[in-house]
């Protein structure tokens, strides 16, 4: 977590959070997918010093795939 810009803290806490509220609304579970999505962008954007770009997209592209095939159960 130290590695973490605070704009990327943010994110992931908004995901916690949404994946909190999954637990007694499941039609929230697959907005969950769409915040991590949101704090890779980040990454992608503005890479660390040294970080390939790749295989930030790659996880991008997994978590939109996981917003798009997830369904409220």
């Amino acid at each position: 977590m130290e590695n973490l810009s605070a704009a990327e803290k943010i994110l992931f806490g908004i995901a916690l959070v949404i994946f909190v509220a999954s637990i007694f609304n499941r039609d929230l579970f697959r907005f969950m997918f769409l915040a991590f999505a949101l704090a890779f962008v980040y990454r992608v954007i503005r890479p660390k010093e040294g970080e390939k770009r790749g295989w930030n997209l790659l996880i991008v592209a997994l978590l939109l795939m996981g917003f798009l095939l997830a369904n409220p159960w």
